[in-house]
């Protein structure tokens, strides 16, 4: 990661994420414009397919998007609003040299970001990231002549062909048979459309709260357990069979089961794979800081487990090598290869209720079979040159236990683990712990943030 000199914690995030700001601050119409020129550049002037989530940045930085890439001849295809995993599916299906994806996810609204697609529909790695990046501090921009800049194109299809794609690889019929009542909560952001169309196509009774597109925020990004009062409240006002929320660019979802009671968005993943694994055997792939309960699944039904440093690309490439059934993040990024390499809210959204379908039992019931963990999750501002130091800091502290150094730092103890990072998309120090325990996971959470707020007390 690289970022802005200074103590600022609005800092201009650059990483394997893509890059990140808040909007009139540290990401501004020059620096976008700049940026997508760089990667205009490196897709030498090639078609390059953009969507944008629902902010109301928006529009503004899809304008400055499309002028870098027209700048180097690069021939534009913009999808509109759309969710961050239809615009993936959308560059390998189209044979576009690469594509943007114009969100900051679960960062907070005044913030946006440009997500930078390669060829295959998949994030950049860490060295495309570093090409781009030499690119951009070089100027080495190469410019198209006058005659020669690039054209837009609109294509409002994007969302029934990825559709098509997702209900291609699902018993349907399961699922229209049952009938299910569903509610969507996608925090009034792009992926509205698609899950509506999926649920409809499957046959499901849909259900709506926070999806008109507007923009506006109603509750917190992240699809929390937390962050779910209004999703919950729907689901026993109608007598739903099931609740899903996503973030505002539909790579990431939740569950709520027929109760109302948010299962969490660990529990997506862990959900996603039991359904996967028990009609076909193979490995499955999370991140260091995915919930154990994937791994018991895995161990379950004889199939080999797999561990990743955080990130998208990382988990992909680490499923491709292995060759994995499912895989994904625990922040309820579910990745299925049938569908494409990427984490796909609607995927893991129509892969669950043929799950659900198939078992002819609730939700609720289906929850309680699975092994039980809790986690706790924090973050503690933390300008991003002083990261490096705090994860020092803490790898020092914890000398002669067991730990994995993959990513940050993670220390096994007798009841869980503990694990400290710094984030790629946020100025923060990220800290999760879990155990069987409750009241030890937050033991343990609260030992780490005391310790990662010592180490940041000192030298301010």
């Amino acid at each position: 990661m690289v970022a802005k000199k200074g103590e600022a914690l609005d800092a201009l995030m650059i990483s394997v994420s893509g890059i990140r700001g808040v909007v009139g601050s540290t990401l501004t119409p020059d620096v976008v414009a700049k940026f997508s020129a760089a990667f205009g550049t490196y897709c030498r002037g090639g078609t390059v397919v953009i969507g944008r989530d629902a902010r109301k940045s928006g529009p503004m930085i899809r304008d400055a998007v499309v002028a870098g890439l027209r700048s180097c001849g690069c021939r534009v295809i913009d999808l509109g609003v759309a969710a961050t995993p239809t615009i993936q599916f959308s560059v390998r299906q189209l044979n576009a040299s690469g594509g943007i994806a114009i969100t900051a996810s679960h960062n907070p609204i005044e913030w946006n970001a440009l997500k930078l697609i390669d060829r295959t529909g998949i994030f950049l790695d860490a060295e495309q990231g570093k090409r781009i990046l030499s690119i951009y501090e070089s100027n080495d921009i190469h410019y198209a002549r006058w005659n020669s800049i690039g054209e837009v194109v609109e294509d409002p299809g994007a969302d029934e062909r990825h559709a098509d794609r997702i209900l291609s690889v699902i018993d349907t019929s399961k699922v229209s048979d049952r009938r299910p009542a569903v509610v969507i909560d996608c925090c009034n952001s792009a992926p509205s459309s698609i899950l509506h169309l999926v649920l409809e196509r499957i046959g499901c009774e849909v259900f709506t709260v926070n999806c008109d597109m507007s923009g506006a925020f109603p509750r917190g990004p992240e699809p929390l357990a937390e962050n779910l009062d209004m999703l919950s409240q729907r689901v026993r006002e109608v007598g739903a069979d099931v609740g899903f929320a996503t973030d505002p660019d539909g790579d990431r979802i939740s569950v709520v089961t027929e109760k109302g009671i948010p299962v969490g968005e660990e529990y997506s993943l862990v959900l996603a794979s039991n359904f996967v694994l028990e009609r076909e055997r193979g490995p499955v792939v999370t991140n260091v800081a995915t919930t154990k309960a994937v791994e018991d699944v895995a161990k379950k039904w004889g199939c080999p487990f797999y561990r990743a440093p955080v990130g998208e690309v990382n988990v992909v490439k680490k499923m491709i090598e292995v060759g994995a059934v499912i895989g994904g993040e625990g922040n309820g990024g579910v990745i299925n290869p049938k569908v494409q390499y990427a984490r796909d809210a609607p995927a893991a959204m129509a892969l669950i209720l043929e799950g659900i379908s198939r078992s002819e039992r609730r939700i609720s019931q289906l929850v309680e079979e699975l092994p039980t963990y809790h986690m706790v999750k924090k973050k503690i501002e933390c300008p991003p040159e002083r990261a490096k130091e705090v994860l020092r800091e803490v790898e020092s502290r914890f000398e002669g236990e067991e730990m994995d150094l993959t990513d940050g730092v993670r220390i096994s103890v007798d009841s869980g683990w503990i694990y400290v990072r710094k984030s790629a998309t946020e100025p923060v120090i990220r800290v999760i712990c879990e155990s069987d325990r409750k009241e030890k996971a937050e033991e343990l959470a609260e030992e780490a943030v005391g310790l990662v707020q010592r180490i940041l007390s000192v030298h301010r």
